[in-house]
């Protein structure tokens, strides 16, 4: 349906989804826009781990979505980035099946996430050949909702003590960047860490990555909560309006308060106004912020003509944009 939304003029499918959701109520219409992206692809398994250095779990994210506009999507960049780097990732059988139960959990349907887990826990099992591989996730969320599959598990099956669940924002830190040539730095990043990679300990590893292949990385002081919860965002889009409005504004220049704009992790002697004309970066592909900005996992790449470095694939990935060719950024 996304990809056949994104085929027709934006105006039939935002009427579509606008009368619908009068009829059928908002709770059970998602709100369509044209920022939205096309649909995603099915995640193909790649067959044999036995020679793997890491196991993928691809988020269903990628699958519902496709990429931003102008990328290539999270899971190419990270098969990219790996061949770059000498490794193997592989994704486990039936890869198109699997969750990580983040949905069953936060709308309390325990039957599903129960079954989820019968399915999910044994095939990372053996495609980790038994806890030997470390798990890497696309999307913080996602290795937020593993990690806790994992945990729940132990009782009922202590082998599942042995799965090592990890962020891919980690695996390209540790893993990738020490393998991958000095990249060619972008100018500035905006960092917007998520509900789930606070809670997991991940945001210092994010501005750690943004530090490797920007000059100047913010953290902008009302960054918090985006409001998308799932589903929320595109059945209430208001919430997210609301919840990233702020941040916008100040990222935007717009908010007189962006002069004050606190910024804890540029670095010395970087112009601070460049972070108005950069990319956002978010450890989650599921961010959907205030329409007119756009995040990016800090996985896909934009593709380039000529050039192309790791920098392309490990930054936001989003050049610095001209303010007349995009008013600002605009969301995934």
């Amino acid at each position: 349906m996304l990809d056949l939304a994104k085929r027709l003029a934006a105006p039939v499918p935002a009427a579509a989804t606008a009368g619908a959701r009068r009829v059928l109520g908002h709770e059970r219409v998602p709100s369509w826009t044209a920022d939205l992206p096309g649909g995603g692809t099915r995640r193909q398994s790649s067959g044999s781990t036995s020679d793997a250095d890491a196991v993928y779990f691809p988020s269903c994210t990628g699958a519902l979505f496709g990429a931003a506009r102008g990328g290539i999507g999270v899971g190419p960049a990270l098969a990219a980035l790996c061949a770059r780097a000498g490794l193997r990732p592989a994704v486990p059988s039936g890869a198109d099946d699997l969750c990580c139960g983040t949905p069953w959990r936060s709308k309390g349907l325990p039957a599903g996430l129960k079954e989820l887990r019968g399915r999910v826990l044994p095939r990372l099992w053996a495609a980790s050949d038994g806890g030997r591989l470390p798990i890497v996730s696309d999307a913080t969320s996602c290795t937020e909702g593993l990690t806790q599959l994992v945990e729940e598990s132990v009782s009922l099956d202590g082998r599942y003590a042995q799965l090592k669940v990890g962020d891919a924002v980690t695996f390209a830190l540790q893993e990738m960047l020490p393998r991958l040539p000095a990249p060619r730095p972008l100018e500035s990043l905006a960092l917007h860490p998520t509900c789930s990679s606070t809670r997991l300990g991940l945001d210092a590893e994010l501005v750690q990555l943004a530090q490797s292949v920007a000059r100047t990385v913010v953290v902008p002081t009302s960054w918090g909560c985006c409001g998308f919860a799932g589903d929320r965002g595109l059945l209430h889009p208001e919430l997210t309006a609301a919840a990233t409005h702020d941040e916008v504004s100040q990222l935007a220049g717009t908010d007189p308060g962006a002069s004050r704009l606190v910024q804890p992790h540029v670095r010395a002697g970087d112009d601070p106004g460049a972070v108005r004309s950069t990319g956002t970066w978010s450890s989650s592909s599921k961010n959907a912020p205030d329409p007119g900005t756009t995040t990016h996992h800090p996985l896909p790449s934009r593709p380039s003509a000529r050039r192309r470095c790791a920098a392309e694939d490990l930054h936001t990935i989003t050049r610095a944009k001209d303010p007349d060719e995009s008013p600002g950024l605009r969301s995934t």
